[in-house]
């Protein structure tokens, strides 16, 4: 599946619905106290359950207007949309890219 088709297969949330509740949050947080769709900036620390991650952001206010739905939807998509055939939730976690970038895009 390409990622266009990935993306497009989740459904555009409305503004507040939380980014990050497919993934199991950090210890001393709670779902109210995350990112939602509508926000400019989401902050992904809450998901983030490595003691050294960084506190990683997608500042959707550095894309162009009029790309940022389609931004959106795709980081939607690739936090809460389903993992690729033959993926756990466990094992993407694991095995998912590191970032050293701490500013988003």
């Amino acid at each position: 599946m390409t990622m266009t088709a990935f993306a497009r297969s989740v459904a555009l949330p409305s503004d507040d619905v939380f980014v990050l509740h497919d993934r199991p949050l950090r210890d001393g947080f709670t779902l109210a106290e995350t990112s939602q769709f509508g926000y400019g900036i989401w902050r992904l620390r809450p998901a983030i359950h490595k003691s050294s991650g960084r506190n990683l952001i997608l500042n959707f206010d550095r894309v162009p207007v009029r790309f940022q739905p389609v931004v959106k939807q795709l980081s939607y998509a690739m936090l809460s949309g389903p993992l690729p055939q033959g993926r756990s939730a466990a094992r993407s976690r694991e095995s998912a890219p590191r970032s050293t970038n701490s500013s988003g895009f």
